[in-house]
Parts: structure tokens; C-alpha cells; sequence
């Protein structure tokens, strides 16, 4: 059932493609095997099968590369010169190179029961 479900909408969007590259070249043999795909594909609906198939490992595929290439160019494009002026600007906003032999800072408060009642 799924398979039937996919052939249909590769049907369909055989359809849509075959009528918006008929609008936009203006040849009417675009429009005539749109015509004849949606013949085919309200009457006999098997041979999308194999067409779906194609269709759908392609934006698996499709998909697969684009979300790598996207994650990485904005990783490149965007974080990694953000990085680079951050390191420019020589702020140190952890204090790892910190002079001191300890970041330990005492304080001398004695915690009672109210304070661990209400932390916040």
C-alpha cells in the first residue's frame, strides 16, 4: 500500500513538473505528456512504481550530501571567523591562563537549612 501511496505522488509530481516546464518554454508537447501521465496515472498506477522508487533514493541521497554541505558551509562561513576574532580580541573569558596557583575563591558563609530550601 505504502508503494501505491509513493507511485501517486510521483505521478502527481511528474504531472506538476510536465505542466510548469510547459508554462515556462511554451512547447505543447509538455502539456500533452502531462496529459497522458495523469491518464496513466489515474488508470495504471504500477508503472510509477519504479519511477518512485528512483525518485525518493534520489532525495535520500539529495538529502544525505545537502545537509552535510549546509552544516559545514555554515560552520566555515560562519563560526570559524567568529572563532578567529575571538581569539583576536586576546579577552579571556574563562581565565584559563590565570596567574594564580588556584581559581578557588573562599567564601565564608555558614549554609543553614533555609538556604538549601530555596537554592534560586
Amino acid at each position: 500500500m505504502e508503494k501505491l501511496h509513493k507511485a501517486k505522488d510521483t505521478g502527481f509530481a511528474i504531472i506538476f513538473i510536465c505542466v510548469l516546464v510547459g508554462l515556462v518554454t511554451k512547447h505543447s508537447a509538455w502539456f500533452y505528456a502531462a496529459a497522458v501521465a495523469t491518464l496513466l496515472a489515474m488508470v495504471w498506477i504500477r508503472p510509477f512504481i519504479w519511477m518512485s522508487k528512483v525518485w525518493f533514493g534520489l532525495s535520500v541521497v539529495l538529502g544525505f550530501i545537502g545537509t552535510r554541505v549546509l552544516l559545514g558551509s555554515i560552520f566555515f562561513l560562519i563560526l570559524t571567523p567568529i572563532a578567529i576574532l575571538h581569539r583576536k580580541s586576546h579577552k579571556n573569558p574563562l581565565k584559563l591562563n590565570n596567574e594564580k596557583d588556584s581559581l578557588f575563591i573562599p567564601k565564608n558563609t555558614r549554609y543553614e537549612k533555609k538556604h538549601l530550601m530555596s537554592p534560586f
